[in-house]
């Protein structure tokens, strides 16, 4: 090994080594110097400068603690916000969707007394739609795209409903809040979020489109006999 190597003394002199080694030997002795003397303070037999130094070391580690405890609570303050802003988002995209069930159940029902035909019986999203109307997927959301593509390839009674983009991929299905996502091997995978269970969107519609169309159509049939006031019992699946 060259002796100018860190902590290896030079046993040659002169010439350029000479200052490489002297290079190094400065830093390594002020090091030194500075060790020794953290030795001597704690070693020294003058309580004030012992009680000083501990004095210090506890408040370096209660500041230390106290660092800790403030990022902690940030943190948690943050997940805690970052919750309660989602959840007060869905909670107003499902009041709003109810507010406009309840208008177009009342606009059928008075449409329907007046002279209901046969043909006008139509499936269900949360809302009433067109017998005709196909699965439009949302602009530039992959997800939305593959639920129009399965939805679009079948007889739906129930369609999904997308709610604000600003909440990622949520949906109401009849009542039902839940949360798609896609998946390589079943295309989109659908969270009941009142119950955490995950389906593949074909079992999913299998487990739940005939019990959410008998619900839909039982608050619809109620809505042609009674006043406008009784729509408002309708109220989707909470989470």
């Amino acid at each position: 090994m060259d002796g100018t190597a860190i902590g290896v003394p030079c046993r040659s002199r002169g010439g350029r080594r000479d200052l490489l080694c002297a290079g190094w030997r400065r830093p390594m002795s002020r090091l030194k110097q500075g060790r020794r003397l953290r030795q001597q303070l704690a070693q020294s037999p003058n309580p004030s400068l012992q009680e000083q130094l501990k004095q210090r070391e506890e408040e370096i580690l209660e500041l230390r603690q106290v660092i800790a405890m403030k990022d902690g609570i940030i943190r948690s303050l943050g997940e805690k916000l970052g919750a309660a802003e989602v959840a007060g988002q869905v909670i107003s995209m499902k009041d709003q969707v109810i507010r406009q069930l309840q208008a177009e159940l009342e606009d059928i029902r008075v449409a329907l007394e007046q002279g209901p035909r046969d043909g006008d019986l139509r499936p269900f999203t949360a809302l009433p739609i067109a017998p005709a109307s196909v699965y439009i997927p949302s602009p530039g959301s992959s997800v939305d795209e593959r639920i129009a593509d399965f939805s679009n390839r079948r007889r739906n009674l129930v369609l999904f409903t997308r709610l604000e983009e600003e909440v990622a991929d949520l949906y109401l299905y009849g009542r039902m809040l839940v949360q798609c996502f896609e998946d390589d091997e079943e295309g989109i995978l659908v969270q009941d979020l009142a119950s955490d269970e995950m389906f593949s969107i074909s079992e999913f519609v299998w487990h739940f489109e005939a019990r959410e169309h008998a619900e839909l159509e039982r608050h619809f049939l109620a809505a042609l006999t009674a006043r406008p006031a009784a729509t408002a019992g309708f109220e989707p699946a909470t989470i």
